[in-house]
C-alpha cells in the first residue's frame, strides 16, 4: 500500500474513533481561511506600526504571492490529476461536502503556506503562528476526508476498503 494511502487511513480512522473533534476540525477545515486573512492583516498592521517600508512592501505583497500560489496550483493539480479519497477508497468518513475537483495538491494548503511565507517575512513571532495554522490546516484537510497528505501514481488505481 502507498504511504499517502496507509497515512490517509490511519488518520481517517482516527477520525472514526475521535467524533468529539468532527465540529472543530471541520469548521476549521472548512472557514479556517478566515484566520489566514487575519495573518495578514496582522501582518500589515506590525509592519505599519513599526514603520518598517521593507516589511510593509512585504506584507502588501503576500496576498498578492498567495493568490499567485493558489493560481498555479490550479493547472498543478489538474495536471497531477489525484482523485478525490473518498473516489477510490470505500467507507471513508468524509465530513466535509464531496468535491469532483483533484484532492493533491490541496489549495487550502497551498493557500495556508502562502500566507505563512507571506507574514514570516514581515514578523517571525507570527510568521510561527501562521506555520503552525498551517500544519493544522493540512491537517484537518486530511481529517475531514477531503485529502491524502501526498499522492503517488499507485495512488489512483486501486480500490481498497478501511481495515
Amino acid at each position: 500500500m502507498p504511504i499517502d494511502r496507509s497515512w490517509f487511513l490511519h488518520l481517517n480512522s482516527t477520525a472514526k474513533a475521535a467524533p468529539w473533534l468532527h465540529a472543530a476540525f471541520r469548521a476549521y477545515a472548512q472557514y479556517g481561511v478566515v484566520l489566514f486573512a487575519a495573518l495578514l492583516q496582522c501582518s500589515w498592521w506590525t509592519a505599519r506600526g513599526r514603520r518598517d517600508l521593507e516589511a510593509v512592501s512585504a506584507a502588501l505583497w503576500a496576498p498578492v504571492g498567495t493568490l499567485l500560489a493558489v493560481g498555479l496550483n490550479q493547472p498543478l493539480g489538474n495536471w497531477v490529476h489525484a482523485p478525490r479519497p473518498y473516489i477510490t477508497l470505500q467507507h471513508v468518513e468524509v465530513l466535509v461536502s464531496r468535491s469532483s475537483d483533484f484532492s493533491f495538491p490541496s489549495d487550502h494548503a497551498v493557500m495556508a503556506g502562502g500566507v505563512t511565507v507571506g507574514v514570516w517575512l514581515v514578523n517571525r513571532r507570527l510568521g510561527l503562528l501562521a506555520a503552525a495554522a498551517a500544519a493544522l490546516m493540512a491537517f484537518t484537510r486530511v481529517y475531514v476526508g477531503a485529502h491524502t497528505p501526498v499522492t503517488s501514481s499507485a495512488d489512483s488505481s486501486s480500490e481498497e476498503s478501511l481495515p
